[in-house]
Protein backbone atom coordinates (compact mmCIF):
# COMPACT_ATOMS: atom_id res chain seq x y z
CA UNK A 1 0.00 0.00 0.00
CA UNK A 2 0.88 3.46 -0.72
CA UNK A 3 0.99 6.59 0.91
CA UNK A 4 -0.38 9.57 -1.57
CA UNK A 5 -1.36 13.18 -0.48
CA UNK A 6 -3.45 15.53 -2.60
CA UNK A 7 -3.77 19.42 -2.55
CA UNK A 8 -6.63 20.67 -4.74
CA UNK A 9 -8.33 23.84 -5.86
CA UNK A 10 -11.76 23.75 -7.37
CA UNK A 11 -13.28 26.43 -9.58
CA UNK A 12 -15.77 28.07 -7.51
CA UNK A 13 -18.85 27.88 -9.63
CA UNK A 14 -22.22 26.22 -10.19
CA UNK A 15 -20.87 23.17 -9.79
CA UNK A 16 -18.05 23.62 -7.32
CA UNK A 17 -19.60 21.33 -4.74
CA UNK A 18 -20.35 18.67 -7.25
CA UNK A 19 -17.20 18.05 -7.98
CA UNK A 20 -15.61 19.02 -4.57
CA UNK A 21 -18.19 15.49 -3.40
CA UNK A 22 -16.87 13.64 -5.97
CA UNK A 23 -13.13 14.65 -5.59
CA UNK A 24 -13.88 13.57 -1.70
CA UNK A 25 -15.93 10.00 -2.86
CA UNK A 26 -13.04 9.38 -5.41
CA UNK A 27 -10.40 9.33 -2.62
CA UNK A 28 -12.60 7.47 -0.41
CA UNK A 29 -13.79 4.70 -2.62
CA UNK A 30 -9.70 3.89 -3.41
CA UNK A 31 -8.16 5.20 0.19
CA UNK A 32 -7.60 2.39 2.45
CA UNK A 33 -8.80 2.57 6.09
CA UNK A 34 -6.23 5.05 6.83
CA UNK A 35 -6.94 8.83 5.51
CA UNK A 36 -6.82 12.27 6.84
CA UNK A 37 -8.83 15.16 5.85
CA UNK A 38 -8.84 17.93 8.71
CA UNK A 39 -7.21 20.63 6.54
CA UNK A 40 -9.02 22.26 3.82
CA UNK A 41 -7.62 21.31 0.18
CA UNK A 42 -5.45 18.82 1.42
CA UNK A 43 -5.87 15.06 2.01
CA UNK A 44 -3.33 11.77 2.73
CA UNK A 45 -4.53 8.78 2.36
CA UNK A 46 -3.17 4.86 1.63
CA UNK A 47 -3.46 3.23 -1.66
CA UNK A 48 -3.20 0.15 -3.45
CA UNK A 49 -3.31 1.87 -6.82
CA UNK A 50 -0.68 3.16 -8.38
CA UNK A 51 -0.25 6.56 -8.91
CA UNK A 52 -1.40 7.01 -12.83
CA UNK A 53 -4.37 4.90 -12.19
CA UNK A 54 -5.58 7.15 -8.97
CA UNK A 55 -4.59 10.14 -11.43
CA UNK A 56 -6.89 8.88 -13.61
CA UNK A 57 -9.80 8.54 -11.44
CA UNK A 58 -9.24 12.44 -9.90
CA UNK A 59 -9.37 13.18 -13.33
CA UNK A 60 -13.05 12.10 -13.65
CA UNK A 61 -13.91 13.59 -10.61
CA UNK A 62 -13.07 17.43 -11.20
CA UNK A 63 -13.39 19.83 -14.22
CA UNK A 64 -9.57 19.55 -15.56
CA UNK A 65 -10.39 22.45 -17.69
CA UNK A 66 -11.15 25.00 -14.66
CA UNK A 67 -9.42 22.87 -11.41
CA UNK A 68 -6.37 21.65 -10.86
CA UNK A 69 -5.01 18.74 -8.10
CA UNK A 70 -1.49 17.93 -6.85
CA UNK A 71 -1.17 14.14 -6.60
CA UNK A 72 2.17 13.08 -4.93
CA UNK A 73 3.43 9.55 -3.53
CA UNK A 74 5.17 9.90 -0.01
CA UNK A 75 8.61 8.46 -0.19
CA UNK A 76 9.17 9.00 -4.11
CA UNK A 77 9.83 11.60 -6.60
CA UNK A 78 6.47 10.73 -7.85
CA UNK A 79 4.44 13.89 -8.54
CA UNK A 80 1.42 14.62 -10.68
CA UNK A 81 -0.59 17.39 -11.52
CA UNK A 82 -4.37 16.74 -12.89
CA UNK A 83 -5.92 19.94 -14.51
CA UNK A 84 -5.59 23.53 -15.30
CA UNK A 85 -2.70 25.44 -13.86
CA UNK A 86 -2.23 29.07 -13.58
CA UNK A 87 1.08 29.49 -12.14
CA UNK A 88 4.14 27.09 -13.57
CA UNK A 89 6.32 27.53 -10.60
CA UNK A 90 5.56 24.29 -9.35
CA UNK A 91 7.27 22.83 -12.19
CA UNK A 92 10.13 24.41 -10.30
CA UNK A 93 9.37 22.89 -7.17
CA UNK A 94 8.66 19.48 -8.08
CA UNK A 95 11.68 19.31 -11.33
CA UNK A 96 10.03 15.63 -11.53
CA UNK A 97 6.27 16.75 -12.08
CA UNK A 98 4.65 15.31 -15.04
CA UNK A 99 1.22 16.36 -16.51
CA UNK A 100 -1.74 13.73 -16.65
CA UNK A 101 -4.19 14.19 -19.28
CA UNK A 102 -6.84 11.34 -20.55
Amino acid sequence: MNTYWITFRINDDFDYSHRYESLQDTIRENAGPTWWVEPTSFIAFQSRLSTKQLAEQISYAIDPMIDVVLLTRVGFKDHVVIGTLQDADVFKLFPDLTSFSN
